[in-house]
């Protein structure tokens, strides 16, 4: 029953921290587990305290969220993303597969228009990365 536990709470991590790799955020479950100084074979890095490794890496002043808007959902033809800071850079759609089906490049413009006509309909994601490598994620669904 550990493993779920385990990956619930490092996906729920992970959300609240979208700017570490996967890789950084096993680090920083490692090092707020109460036996990281002194892993054993029998139990590892120990248990994992989910709220120290929050609490150590997240700041009150860390925290902007991010002023994506996507409209309309559903969609038909022409999909519009709003960043008021203006620091989109690509912007990648992805099918239910998880197939890369379009990508754009943006041009630092606060309103940006992606045609999406050549879509079949269905759900799709799509991932805006900012400047600074932050990712904001969306979901839509094309009519």
């Amino acid at each position: 029953m550990s493993c779920p536990i385990i990956a619930g709470l490092s996906a729920c991590l992970w959300q609240a921290m979208p700017q570490y790799s996967s890789t950084e955020i096993m680090q920083i479950i490692r090092e707020s587990s109460h036996l990281y100084n002194n892993p054993n074979p029998e139990y590892g890095y120990g248990i994992p305290d989910f709220y120290k490794a929050y609490t150590s890496h997240v700041g009150i002043n860390d925290y902007k969220p991010l002023q994506l808007s996507v409209y309309p959902n559903p969609v038909t033809d022409k999909l519009y993303l709003t960043n008021p800071d203006g620091d989109l850079q690509t912007i990648s759609i992805f099918n239910a597969a998880g197939q890369l089906v379009l990508q754009h490049a943006v041009t630092g413009d606060a309103l940006i228009e992606i045609n999406v006509t050549s879509l079949p309909k269905g759900f799709y994601v799509g991932t805006a990365t900012l400047e600074g490598n932050h990712k904001a994620t969306f979901k839509f669904v094309k009519k």
